[in-house]
């Protein structure tokens, strides 16, 4: 998938723009999505690898009924 690299990298820094602001936070891909111009689907597909590879914000999912809620943390 062609720019995936570059999404990833737009959504971590949307995260920690926000953590910067707001501290820790919950939220969802269909807000995350409606802020960056990307699909529910698309930003939940990149949230599992972000979680995996960043070194800069902590995910930890919370609700997985529908669609996953997430906490977002600077990593420590």
């Amino acid at each position: 998938m062609v720019g995936t690299e570059a999404d990833r990298r737009e959504i971590v820094q949307y995260l920690i723009n926000k953590l910067d602001r707001e501290g820790e936070f919950f939220t969802r891909s269909k807000y995350i999505g409606s802020e960056l111009g990307m699909s529910p689907h698309k930003v939940g597909a990149e949230i599992g690898q972000i979680d995996w590879e960043s070194q800069e914000v902590e995910l930890e999912a919370w609700s997985k009924s529908r669609c996953a809620t997430w906490l977002v943390k600077k990593s420590s």
